[in-house]
């Protein structure tokens, strides 16, 4: 009942962002309904993807809901991978912001359980401004240095795990095409590909007992490419996605899984071309964060969600 529960929550929250968004744009006369979702999508004061953990809050990392039921077998199983970032608040020009998130990641195949519920904070700080190839050094660096950091607690229901998370990252970014953190474009401006890398630390302790934890250095890389070119710019319809991390163990007393890999590839498809609502193709392989480093192999295909 609670995976039939979940699955018709998330057609709903599909649904209700598809009628929030036609409203928008039938109201251009500033009516209250454009100004809600207004505040919703372009006033950053809710989003949602796949994780927050980790990584940038501009990674176009949907958040996905599968149900399957095999009716001859009497079997049915639901996985969701969502995020939610509540808000975001900003200080010193808004070169430091930081945003709540909470994150469910679920998994009911009795082959493959997850049932990870997560809370904490994100930050994200720019210490040095990026600048076009065309503007003078005074305004910037061609590629800029910042810091994403974050502190969670985690409570994985499968393994009966409960765990305090941080980790301190340094990525880059720029305005100069194929460098980290930038956009490749097309002639009239539609999206082509970006990619972000981080390297950095993150920690885990077990919050009950006293001692037991690890900590990794982290190598990370998430690149999307968008190989359809559409003539509406506000439109884009086919994205692919990669993310590779790997793991070096450096103190391993609570997972004890050593150096390790995560992969993740993913094929999306938005039928309406607005980026919120589509279809989605995930191949993951390695050792899940998100389910305490159980090494993992799945496909799935289902719905995506993103604001």
């Amino acid at each position: 009942m609670c995976r039939v529960k979940i699955f018709w929550v998330s057609i709903f929250a599909c649904l209700l962002i598809f009628q929030s968004q036609e409203t928008y744009s039938q109201s251009s006369d500033g009516s209250s309904d454009a100004s809600v979702w207004n505040w919703l999508t372009k006033e950053s004061n809710i989003g949602i993807r796949r994780s927050y953990s980790s990584s940038s809050k501009d990674e176009n990392k949907p958040a996905s809901f599968f149900y399957y039921r095999d009716y001859k077998n009497d079997l049915d199983y639901v996985t969701m991978d969502l995020a939610i970032k509540i808000s975001e608040f900003s200080l010193f020009d808004n070169d430091l912001i930081f945003y709540p998130k909470i994150e469910w990641h679920k998994n009911s195949n009795a082959e493959n359980k997850v049932n990870s519920l997560a809370g904490g904070v994100n930050l994200e700080y720019f210490p040095i401004n990026f600048r076009d190839q065309s503007e003078s050094k005074e305004d910037g660096w061609l590629l800029a240095p910042w810091f994403q950091g974050g502190f969670s607690y985690s409570n994985d229901r499968v393994k009966e795990l409960q765990t305090l998370n941080s980790n301190l990252l340094i990525s880059f970014k720029s305005n100069i095409p194929f460098l980290p953190g930038s956009q490749v474009r097309r002639e009239n401006g539609s999206l082509i590909f970006r990619y972000f890398v981080y390297s950095g630390f993150e920690h885990y302790s077990n919050a009950e007992i006293k001692n037991e934890a690890t900590t990794y250095f982290l190598n990370r890389v998430f690149m999307e490419f968008w190989p359809l070119k559409s003539r509406d710019l506000t439109k884009q319809y086919l994205q692919l996605t990669l993310e590779a991390n790997y793991r070096v163990g450096l103190n391993d007393k609570l997972y004890q899984q050593g150096n390790n890999e995560w992969i993740v590839s993913g094929l999306n498809f938005y039928p309406l071309g607005n980026q919120n609502i589509g279809f989605g193709l995930e191949v993951s392989n390695g050792y899940d964060p998100k389910n305490s480093f159980s090494k993992t192999g799945r496909m799935t295909f289902g719905l995506n969600l993103k604001i």
